[in-house]
């Protein structure tokens, strides 16, 4: 008996390495499928040599709303139904990934100063860029689909303690195909044509933010100590409503408004 049980051991050990091997040989469960991932990553303008006299510029966090809080992939197919894919996903929140691609896009300013995203204990900063994300998906009720992007944006003076300007911008692109690459190729590209314009928004309003102080360094006057609800400035609700498709703005006839969730309530 002794010297059978180590033996039956043995082929107990054998058996069961068959049966591992056999089964990493098996079709995967019906339904189980690998997520695929991607990124935002449009191509933006290359760093510009700034002077060192423009304002120093924070970039806080961006928000999104619901509907867009999340690294699902939104497409929309029909008015009012927002759907996300099932196997494929951005590799984290589109907010998340919007903040370092805002401050790329400034740092393509000449008339801005430094840009700071990310930690920002103790920095000492003029200006606060502010943006929510109102809507990003692919949109299939066009052929080919395509990819519409919209963001809120409050630019806010620490300074002084007040809002100098919110605006809304909006970019679409056509999709290369009417799959998911196609859809993150579009939004890439939207991204691609808004961010810019976001950045030339925010040089535009430094400029005539150096151009109002009376005293130099002003900007020194106050830490931008920005704690988890920090951004929140702004008490009114933006003066901006629809209906109607991706993106419709005042209601118009060929605006545009997301297919989800009104607008009126960013930073409310």
């Amino acid at each position: 008996m002794s010297a059978v049980a180590p033996i039956f051991r043995l082929l107990l050990v054998v058996a069961a390495s068959g049966l591992a091997g056999c089964a990493s040989l098996l079709p995967a469960p019906a339904g189980h499928r690998p997520v695929t991932t991607y990124r935002l990553a449009p191509v933006l303008p290359a760093e510009a040599t700034r002077s060192g006299t423009g304002p120093t510029v924070l970039v806080s966090l961006p928000e999104a709303l619901p509907g867009y809080a999340t690294s699902g992939m939104a497409y929309v197919k029909e008015r009012y139904r927002l759907d996300y894919y099932a196997y494929h996903q951005w590799v984290a929140p589109p907010a998340a990934m919007l903040r370092p691609l805002l401050a790329a896009a400034l740092r393509s300013q000449s008339d801005v100063g430094a840009v700071v995203a990310g930690d920002s204990a103790g920095v000492l900063a003029v200006l606060r860029l502010d943006t929510s994300i109102l809507y990003l998906y692919q949109d299939f009720r066009t052929h080919p689909s395509r990819g519409w992007v919209a963001l809120a944006v409050r630019l806010v003076d620490l300074s002084r303690g007040r809002v100098l300007a919110t605006r809304i911008f909006e970019a679409e692109a056509p999709a290369p195909a009417d799959d998911p690459y196609g859809g993150v190729v579009a939004i890439n590209r939207a991204l691609a044509r808004l961010l810019p314009e976001v950045a030339k928004f925010v040089g535009d309003e430094a400029v005539e933010t150096r151009g109002s102080r009376s005293l130099a360094g002003l900007e020194f006057l106050r830490i931008a100590a920005v704690g988890r609800s920090g951004y929140r400035v702004l008490r009114q609700p933006l003066n901006v409503e629809g209906a109607d498709g991706p993106g419709r703005r005042d209601g118009g006839a060929g605006s545009k408004v997301p297919a989800v969730s009104p607008i009126a309530q960013v930073w409310n």
